[in-house]
């Protein structure tokens, strides 16, 4: 049988007015539904709204497949609702209740689904939870102040206080601070040990951190994290800044030998670091050491304030081929407008006679002695090989014998002599 064009439209219109029919059919429903700001422990309540934008829709039933500790019920008003009916163009604001659960993680998750049935059709969307933390941070100090500032080269205090703000204990509570990019890029952090918040307690907690004599940033990021059993509950962050003088110059790093021996000509390397607020162009390095009669100095040095190129390495090259064993001290000494001592510091070392590693050791006695001693064991042997023969005369064994003294004589003669041309 063909099929001409007008069976085709016919055909093709029929299919469109199912599909219509069908889409008519479908309710207008949020994409999902989100107990916010939920509380572990607490009841929670959500309205929605929904919409039929076609057809009259009868017996819409409603439903859900939420676990029962959840507790979950729908309300039209005050007045519980499993199935309603929907005339074209009507809408309906349906009110969800629950229980959260006091184990349920803070954050949100997805606990199941709305369920809408009518004739063949079901439409579900998420029924969520976003469960917020009990605890709040209520207090953040650097060294004992709000606004408080880095002390560079010396311990560093962040105290972090918490508040249970909740019905419930939480227990395993911890606190975790990180302060960003501090250490030569990297970060610091530390944390507090594990402790338990009743209901409207607070806790405080002391963190502490050896921040390096060397900033280089304006200010630091410090990140506060609190985490609940391992979870992170909380965060929030603060921006310090670094106490800093105007001038600051500092000897960052010394490198000379502790002990002076063989080599005479040592190097004494010292590495000066400018951490204040201002260029310096007039810096003297000095070394001294009034008994050795020394007195070097580094002058008209430039230097860039701490965010710049602020750094310069001195090099010392010294003689101590004139100078005694013993015990000394350098006195090594940083200055700003060439007479404002900003830094110091004393450098010991020992200065020791050279001993070659080398050296032949003396034998324990001279070749005489030991020729003396060989000489005097020969009769020795003789005689305690002469106890030994109580028995009859046998003239082949007496050779044999003195043959075996002689040759055990000369082994050692050879030996000896061995010994002492090593």
């Amino acid at each position: 049988m063909k099929i001409n064009k007008y069976s085709s439209m016919i055909i093709f219109g029929l299919i469109l007015l199912v599909s219509l029919k069908f889409a008519s059919a479908t309710l207008n429903l949020p994409t999902e539904v989100t107990f916010d700001s939920a509380i572990a422990g607490s009841a929670v309540k959500k309205v929605f709204l929904i919409q039929n934008p076609n057809e009259s829709v009868s017996e819409i039933s409603l439903s859900h497949n939420v676990g029962n500790i959840y507790e979950i019920k729908f309300y039209d008003g005050s007045s519980l609702i499993s199935n309603f009916n929907l005339t074209v163009g009507g809408t309906k604001n349906i009110t969800v209740k629950g229980i959260i659960p006091a184990s349920l993680k803070v954050g949100k998750s997805m606990i199941g689904k709305v369920i809408f049935g009518y004739g063949n059709v079901t439409q579900t969307i998420p029924l969520n939870v976003q469960v917020k933390s009990t605890l709040a941070i209520s207090k953040v100090e650097l060294n004992g102040k709000t606004d408080g500032k880095f002390k560079m080269g010396k311990s560093n205090k962040v105290e972090v206080t918490v508040k249970n703000l909740g019905n419930v204990t939480v227990e395993d509570v911890e606190i975790k601070a990180t302060i960003k990019d501090i250490d030569s890029g990297d970060d610091l952090d530390e944390e507090s040990n594990e402790f338990d918040l009743n209901v409207g307690a607070s806790e405080e907690e002391s963190l502490k951190f050896k921040i390096d004599s060397d900033l280089d940033e304006e200010d630091y990021e410090v990140d506060i994290e609190i985490f609940v059993k391992n979870d992170k509950v909380l965060e929030t962050s603060r921006t310090y800044e670094v106490d800093r003088k105007k001038h600051d110059l500092k000897i960052k790093s010394v490198t000379f030998p502790s002990l002076v021996s063989c080599n005479r000509y040592p190097n004494l390397y010292a590495k000066v670091e400018n951490l204040g607020e201002k260029d310096e162009d007039e810096v003297v390095i000095k070394l001294s050491n009034s008994v050795l009669g020394f007195n070097y100095k580094k002058s008209n040095i430039e230097l860039d304030d701490y965010s710049g190129d602020n750094s310069y390495q001195a090099n010392f090259p010294l003689d101590l081929t004139s100078t005694k064993k013993g015990s000394y001290q350098f006195l090594l000494e940083v200055y700003r407008e060439e007479t404002r001592l900003e830094d110091s510091k004393i450098i010991s070392f020992q200065v020791k006679d050279c001993v070659n590693v080398g050296t032949k050791t003396s034998p324990a006695f001279s070749q005489n002695e030991i020729i003396k001693k060989l000489q005097a064991t020969p009769p020795q042997v003789i005689a305690s090989a002469t106890k030994v023969t109580n028995a009859p005369q046998d003239n082949a064994y007496l050779i044999l014998l003195v043959v075996l003294v002689g040759l055990l004589f000369i082994a050692t003669i050879l030996v000896i002599l061995v010994l002492i041309k090593k």
